[in-house]
């Protein structure tokens, strides 16, 4: 019995280093791709995160989920709650790529330190005793 178990967990070691190895292959693959494609290939920035989306994936789905223009401070807090656990600094930068991604821009820098969708009504103003004020 004892044999057996030690068989099965040597089986589980060479799988999981095989899968590593494959895994590190279709980076590479994916890496030249991008390369030869033209886009660019920031590997840091393309991370996945637990639920296999990239960190301007999940800024940009926050956003749109919102429904309305988000602070900075808002936006880390839903990314944090969202088990996101990357720095403010990280969070921030992905928010501001976003926002800069040109053709394919679904997030827009509304003021300094406000996201919004792009093609939102709501921009920097808010409602304030039934008067508009910029903010």
């Amino acid at each position: 019995m004892s044999t057996a178990i030690d068989e099965i967990k040597a089986q589980i070691v060479g799988k999981e280093a095989e899968l590593a190895r494959v895994t590190d292959e279709l980076t590479t693959l994916r890496k030249a791709l991008a390369i030869m494609s033209g886009r660019r290939t920031d590997e840091g920035h393309g991370r996945t995160l637990v639920h296999g989306q990239t960190l301007v994936g999940l800024i940009v789905a926050i956003v749109e989920e919102a429904g309305h223009p988000l602070s900075a401070d808002e936006l880390i807090s839903k990314a944090r709650a969202k088990g996101c656990e990357a720095s403010r600094q990280t969070i921030l930068g992905a928010a501001y790529r976003a926002a800069k991604a040109g053709e394919n821009q679904k997030i827009r820098l509304a003021t300094k330190g406000v996201f919004a969708t792009v093609g939102s009504q709501r921009d920097n103003t808010v409602v304030d005793s039934g008067r508009m004020m910029a903010v």
